[in-house]
């Protein structure tokens, strides 16, 4: 099942928010260029904050890959998974995943767990 995954995007002063949205609407040809990973509607800017919102549901996998390839992206200041999230982490990380060393995970927070566990890939963060 899994909770609403949302991702915070702040946009740096010279990036507006049809150079993220691009012509598509969602970020799939705009300046990040997201492509397959792009939410599936359109990109909520808020222009007076700058802030991108991207909505991906419960498609926590997408929502993790798009938030590890808007991490390397220039034309933005930060990218940052919403506080709703958090019943999805709780859900799909027990405590033995958690428990399980790992020195990817020193000093990762619980969603950066999830989206490897999502994956069952540890090197989908490096």
């Amino acid at each position: 099942a899994g909770g609403p995954c949302t991702l915070l995007v702040g946009l740096q002063p010279t990036t507006t928010g049809e150079d993220f949205r691009g012509a598509s609407g969602n970020g799939a040809d705009g300046v990040c260029q997201l492509g397959a990973d792009a939410p599936d509607g359109s990109v909520k800017v808020l222009k007076t904050s700058g802030i991108a919102l991207l909505r991906y549901g419960a498609d926590a996998e997408r929502c993790c890959r798009a938030k590890a390839a808007l991490d390397s992206c220039t034309a933005l200041r930060y990218v940052e998974f919403d506080s709703a999230v958090q019943p999805m982490i709780e859900a799909a990380v027990d405590s033995e995943t958690l428990a399980q060393p790992h020195p990817l995970w020193t000093g990762v927070g619980k969603l950066a767990v999830v989206c490897v566990a999502a994956r069952r890939d540890p090197t989908v963060l490096v």
